[in-house]
């Protein structure tokens, strides 16, 4: 089932919310979303026309800068995917990304430096702080305030891209070492996705959820506990393919899965037991739409969220979802 022509029959109306999204299927769930933006994750898989924007004069990066670079989730909203990889590989650097932009780089991709906007430690353990410049694309401020990157931030309109040029520089991080972050996480992760432990590790729980997807498929997982997991140590190999939304609100999870089954995609929802009322609602339109939407509810006999306590560790407490 696509929901092109459910939206087509509301096009009087500018599609600029998840509720807007939601109101040809049900005018309550609209209202309830109606102030929720798009995660740009969704808007991307389900191919939604991006804003306007009136073109800016190319950036000039002063000379000699150490620099950082990193992307923001409007990255996946312009779709400026391929120009952000291919000016990451002609600079030989790595960009971060925050959670929204999961999928930019491979999580293989030398060029993936890890994702960050989730904990108080994260920009420090990319060593973003040593840093004269970061230039940040597309970014967020839910998901990357300026004051937590611990530099001058120049925030660049991801379709600038392709007009950027990154004179030689002198940054510390401008190689393709992984930073202490990405390494601190993959020390917690790789062994847990392998775990065996009752009740489950979060890791093994998140690729437990990854091989279990069809191709074509999408996770979305409701901020709090579960989302820093899937947003933290999901291995992404494609953007579009993990949501977990910068805003939280009752059903924000189902909401959103609810709208990716509609536009054809198997959509799996992880959410805590017990299920919220919202959600509970949204599961059964998706049962009278048929639409592909599994809801899966999880509590403590399903996943043992005190190793949440190693995340925290390593980089400090969860910063993401606070407001």
């Amino acid at each position: 089932m696509r929901s092109a022509p459910l939206i087509q029959s509301n096009s009087g109306r500018a599609i600029r919310s998840v509720g807007d999204l939601l109101r040809p299927v049900s005018a309550e769930l609209a209202d309830l979303f109606d102030d929720a933006p798009i995660p740009a994750g969704l808007a991307f898989a389900i191919n939604l026309d991006p804003p306007a924007w009136d073109p800016e004069d190319a950036l000039i990066i002063p000379e000699g800068a150490r620099l950082g670079l990193l992307a923001g989730p409007e990255v996946l909203r312009f779709d400026a995917i391929a120009p952000l990889q291919s000016l990451a590989k002609s600079a030989g650097m790595m960009v971060a990304n925050t959670w929204g932009a999961k999928g930019v780089f491979n999580w293989a991709d030398p060029h993936h430096m890890g994702t960050v906007g989730l904990q108080a430690g994260d920009f420090r353990l990319l060593n973003f702080h040593e840093l004269d410049l970061v230039i940040a694309f597309g970014a967020d401020p839910l998901e990357s305030p300026d004051d937590a990157i611990g530099c001058e931030v120049l925030h660049i309109h991801p379709l600038q891209i392709e007009k950027l040029s990154i004179p030689q520089t002198t940054t510390g991080i401008d190689s393709l070492t992984k930073p202490p972050l990405f390494t601190a996480i993959a020390d917690i992760a790789q062994p847990g996705y392998l775990s065996n432990q009752s009740p489950r590790h979060p890791a093994r729980c998140v690729m437990d959820v990854k091989r279990s997807v069809p191709p074509g498929g999408i996770v979305v997982v409701e901020p709090g506990p579960l989302g820093l997991w899937f947003a933290r140590t999901f291995p992404t190999e494609a953007p579009g393919t993990i949501i977990v939304p910068a805003w939280s609100k009752p059903g924000a999870a189902a909401a959103i899965g609810l709208i990716s089954a509609i536009y054809g995609h198997h959509a799996t929802v992880i959410t805590s037991s017990r299920m919220d009322e919202v959600s509970a609602a949204i599961q059964e339109i998706g049962a009278d739409l048929e639409a592909p939407l599994k809801i899966e509810e999880w509590g403590p006999k399903d996943i043992d969220l005190s190793v949440t306590e190693s995340l925290i560790a390593v980089a400090g407490e969860v910063t993401a979802w606070r407001t």
